[in-house]
């Protein structure tokens, strides 16, 4: 899978079409929280969750598969400052936002508590879901993205080592299942419900950065993403108890009959040809996707604020003026993010020169 992310100076990044594939999913899942459903088989049968998997999932594996090529070797305490410079400081700022936006849009004009903001602020509400209140929708993803980097710096230097990195993951991922089951039916439980899939996902990413499965037909792959997820949605709209052997199937299902998927996606990406105006569209996307992730439901909030669900035209305006709304925004709010930690970069660089040369 590693081989997704080489590609020609003339070529396209595969990894900003996948970016941008992912983040346009969520897009479309979303939106209907702001406006009717007019794709309402969508949620009827439970392909909502296939796609939010599917999605959400996709992001996770490429993240651990770009962290262990370019970022194995980083000490932990550059890896860390890294992450809360580019990761935590734009999503502090999503949650302030949303704070005054998505949070009392979605929760019928109740604010969060004090104490619901500080669990946020921490990322830890993915191990402690809806203990205060409801959790920020969406913004969960980061508190799991955190608890992912940690697991990266902890299994990392085992990546070579096959056996004993699946037997530290199993453990893991087993004792999280098992505190997950023993606590699904409290009022406070512990781990989200997808806890375990996606810190599979980011790891399996990792394991992808060092070891391929390679079948010689690519149609092998959609055939097992197509049973998988067929599968699942029997199981999803038929089967409806909370039991340890369908939390351990749904778990196996996800992962193989996606990693499948992915793996036929990064082979059609690098398959196709881009006009240069198309490359640079797509280029631009991706770099806002993960601002369009933290800022969407915000946007979309005010929006619906302004103008309440209940029309076409209402549809018309949340959809094809509030995504580009979205995208436009989240692109300026990552450039001048960048610049700025550039700017900031390059002054406390040229401070520690000067204060050596002085020194010296």
């Amino acid at each position: 899978m590693r081989d997704c992310l080489r590609y020609n100076s003339s070529q396209l990044n595969p990894i900003f079409i996948i970016n941008s594939l992912l983040i346009s999913i969520v897009l479309f899942l979303h939106h209907t929280s702001y406006t009717n459903d007019y794709f309402s088989i969508i949620g009827d049968y439970n392909i909502n969750e296939l796609l939010q998997k599917f999605a959400v999932g996709g992001f996770f594996f490429f993240s651990g598969l770009k962290l262990s090529i370019s970022h194995s070797s980083y000490k932990t305490t550059s890896f860390v400052k890294n992450r809360l410079i580019k990761i935590y400081i734009l999503y502090f700022i999503a949650l302030i936002i949303s704070s005054f936006t998505l949070y009392p849009f979605m929760n019928k004009g109740v604010y969060p508590t004090v104490n619901n903001f500080i669990l946020h602020a921490l990322c830890v509400q993915t191990i402690f879901p809806d203990y205060y209140q409801n959790n920020f929708h969406t913004l969960w993803f980061v508190s799991m993205l955190f608890i992912c980097y940690i697991m990266f710096i902890f299994l990392r230097n085992d990546i070579n080592n096959i056996v004993k990195y699946t037997t530290k993951l199993t453990t893991i991922v087993v004792v999280i299942s098992v505190l997950y089951l023993s606590t699904s039916d409290n009022t406070h439980k512990i781990f989200s419900q997808d806890f375990s899939i996606y810190l599979l996902f980011f790891s399996f990413g990792m394991l992808a950065s060092r070891y391929s499965i390679t079948f010689r037909k690519k149609y092998h792959y959609l055939v097992i993403g197509f049973v998988g997820n067929f599968t699942l949605m029997i199981i999803y709209n038929f089967i409806h108890n909370d039991s340890w052997y369908k939390y351990i199937l749904c778990l196996f299902l996800v992962i193989v009959s996606n990693l499948a998927l992915l793996k036929l996606l990064c082979w059609f990406v690098k398959s196709i040809n881009y006009p240069d105006k198309i490359k640079k569209t797509i280029s631009s996307y991706s770099t806002a996707s993960f601002c369009v992730f933290l800022f969407h439901r915000s946007i979309w909030s005010a929006m619906a604020t302004i103008y309440p669900k209940g029309t076409l035209s209402q549809w018309v305006y949340i959809v094809f003026l509030g995504v580009p709304v979205i995208i436009f925004f989240s692109y300026f709010m990552q450039l001048y993010f960048n610049f700025l930690v550039n700017s900031l970069t390059t002054i406390s660089s040229n401070r520690q020169l000067n204060a050596r040369q002085s020194g010296g």
